[in-house]
């Protein structure tokens, strides 16, 4: 059986509702992932292609078990209820009184097998779809001023809404604060067993630079910044790229959004650039449960 929901892992706010409820004991569910493509993306993927031009979603993998593709993805956004009734359903101990992130990591961790520094890792999605909470959250407090042209019913929904994404941005925060416990306790664990070797971290617990970068970084205030100069400043696996029709910076850290910053609304390219790292570096600490002093990036998170 095919997942319907599992093509857009990466869209979906409400997980996969193909199997929210406890499947037969009995039943193993399959699973395939799909990731969608914009006929740009297939032009360049398939040049011979005679398909006409439309949006298709294209197997990644698959099928698989499906619990399988749902811990890769720390469950999407399901709730701690229903991680615990499946863990329940699939032998897991869970230990009572668990918080959300130790549920996840004790299912993730269970049913993958991995190092507790992978499973980290994968944990960390959740974070990635809180933060696409919290912006959804801003957006629809920005509705205040026009809910009083709502007729009654309607401002009702709204209203309903918005204590449902508020309720979902403060449990996202306090995920978040989880997260950060167990990665110390994680990073803790790990430098212990490294210590003595030469791939030790250092005992402060402090980012390590990527090879031949010095950790004396700072953004540069100049007219105009080259991409190479940019890429210095980010923290491993990110991405960013200049925006010339519009004159921005953009950077991508997946699996969070991508984010941008306009050259005439920030004050200049120096500001615009300052703000896209701060939002990329500040993802890269909480996936390691580091505070800002732990960025190389000298007055990064200053001012």
């Amino acid at each position: 059986m095919k997942c319907p929901s599992c093509c857009r892992t990466n869209a979906n706010s409400n997980g996969c509702k193909a199997w929210s409820n406890t499947p037969p004991k009995d039943d193993v569910l399959g699973c395939a992932t799909y990731t969608w493509k914009s006929p740009l993306a297939q032009r360049v993927d398939y040049p011979k292609s005679k398909l006409r031009p439309v949006v298709r979603a294209f197997m990644i993998e698959g099928p698989q078990d499906i619990k399988i593709v749902a811990a890769n993805e720390c469950f999407w956004a399901l709730p701690k209820t229903s991680l615990v009734s499946l863990a329940r359903h699939w032998g897991i101990d869970i230990e009572q009184g668990s918080d959300l992130c130790s549920v996840a990591f004790s299912m993730v961790k269970a049913i993958l097998g991995k190092t507790d520094e992978d499973t980290l890792k994968i944990v960390s999605k959740r974070m990635a779809y809180h933060t696409k909470q919290s912006a959804f959250f801003q957006e629809m407090r920005e509705l205040d001023e026009a809910i009083s042209l709502f007729d009654s019913c309607d401002r009702q929904l709204v209203e309903k809404e918005q204590q449902r994404v508020e309720g979902g941005v403060q449990e996202g925060n306090t995920f978040k604060s989880s997260y950060k416990k167990k990665a110390e306790g994680v990073r803790a664990s790990a430098d212990k067993e490294k210590e003595g070797t030469a791939s030790a971290k250092n005992k402060s617990g402090k980012v390590a630079s990527k090879a031949g970068v010095s950790s004396e970084l700072r953004v540069p205030d100049s007219f105009t910044i080259t991409h190479a100069e940019a890429k210095r400043l980010l923290p491993e696996g990110a991405s960013v790229w200049r925006g010339l029709q519009r004159n921005t910076w953009h950077a991508h850290l997946h699996p969070f959004p991508r984010c941008s910053a306009q050259w005439s609304k920030m004050g200049g390219e120096t500001p615009a650039l300052s703000r896209v790292l701060r939002i990329v570096w500040q993802q890269h600490l909480d996936m390691r449960g580091l505070s800002a002093s732990d960025c190389p990036v000298k007055g990064l998170f200053e001012g």
